[in-house]
């Protein structure tokens, strides 16, 4: 059970009550991000300015008490048209109550529509710098899909597969020289 009815704090539920009402909240999880707080916050205040400049955004920084610059830098980062919020959430730590005080503050806000991105610039650091070709990455998804699309074909129109096999037949290749034995095995038994 919480120790905490709300995730929010006190100045956090006061600037929601200026705010009054939003549309969409684009909520970030944050901890000790200096490196990519102002790229990551500056592309989604692009993305909203460009698809949603008739709707009222908030961005909200939810940040789970970095010991670097994250919280000063996203404040210093401006946007014309859109809010934000930069707060360290209470509760425990963790992305889960992260998340908790995103969609608590989207819904005191009445949002139509709540949605979350890290704080990385790209998904390269999420996996310790491993990179990859998101087009090469859709290509093995198509590939793969195709492939279970055939064999399911195949199934349908063999459901009890190729020609079966006699299981005599199977334990041959897989012990090889088998049957020799048992036929001399059964020859000395008599």
């Amino acid at each position: 059970m919480p120790r905490f009815d709300t995730a929010l704090r006190e100045y956090v539920l006061q600037k929601i009550g200026e705010l009054g009402q939003a549309d969409i909240v684009i909520g970030v999880p944050t901890y000790n991000a200096e490196e990519t707080i102002v790229g990551v916050l500056t592309n989604i205040y692009r993305g909203l300015e460009k698809y949603y400049p008739d709707r009222r955004a908030v961005v909200y920084v939810s940040d789970g008490g970095s010991l670097d610059y994250t919280r000063e830098l996203a404040q210093k980062t401006k946007s014309p048209t859109v809010s934000k919020i930069v707060a360290i959430y209470r509760g425990l730590g963790g992305k889960g109550t992260s998340l908790r005080a995103v969609f608590q503050a989207a819904e005191r806000l009445g949002a139509q529509a709540a949605a979350v991105d890290d704080a990385y610039e790209n998904l390269a650091e999420l996996h310790g710098g491993l990179e990859f070709d998101l087009h090469q990455e859709l290509t093995t998804v198509e590939q793969f899909a195709a492939g279970i699309g055939t064999a399911l074909d195949d199934f349908l129109s063999h459901p009890f597969g190729s020609p079966l096999i006699p299981n005599r037949r199977r334990v041959e290749v897989a012990m090889e020289g088998i049957t020799l034995e048992l036929c001399n095995s059964f020859e000395s038994a008599m």
